[in-house]
């Protein structure tokens, strides 16, 4: 008798002990799931589904559209041709490209990519059957991150000067 009451009291203090570990391990679970949401929405500026779902809305209706994607190959051929003999220059009333140093090579050349890039983007994103809303979503991402990739040219043309002639 004195036996099965230290059973029960042992198996009812294990439970009572699972239990715990149990609340415990939910708790960290949310924790580290609300840490992590909030680092990616803090990093991208929006909500990582959201942004998910526009780019598959995009997708899906570019895999079905064969006529756009022609339109979009032949437009990336002309544009890397364009690209390749400068024959377009770039609007100089572009704010972004008022420093004299982008009218040189090869900073010319990375403005008119840049620029050809970015025409690209704007015809790809215009998919029919895209919401309106994830249109914006994706030409918002796409402009974050070809701006990304525009820099100053005095810096570039100063960490080149420090870095391979010194």
């Amino acid at each position: 008798m004195v036996r099965d009451m230290t059973e029960r009291k042992t198996i009812s203090n294990h439970s009572s002990i699972e239990h715990q570990t149990r609340e415990q391990s939910i708790v960290a679970n949310k924790f580290l799931d609300q840490i992590t949401h909030a680092w990616i929405n803090q990093y991208l500026g929006v909500s990582y589904i959201a942004y998910q779902l526009s780019i598959y809305d995009w997708l899906m209706h570019l895999s079905v559209s064969p006529g756009t994607q022609i339109k979009l190959i032949i437009s990336a051929y002309q544009k890397i041709i364009n690209c390749l003999s400068l024959y377009d220059q770039y609007d100089n009333n572009d704010r972004r490209f008022k420093n004299e140093l982008w009218t040189k090579f090869p900073f010319n050349l990375y403005v008119e990519s840049f620029l050809l890039c970015e025409q690209f983007w704007h015809e790809a994103i215009n998919v029919n059957g895209v919401t309106k809303h994830h249109q914006l979503m994706n030409h918002f991402m796409m402009q974050q991150i070809l701006n990304m990739t525009l820099s100053d040219p005095n810096r570039m043309r100063f960490a080149t000067d420090q870095f391979y002639f010194n």
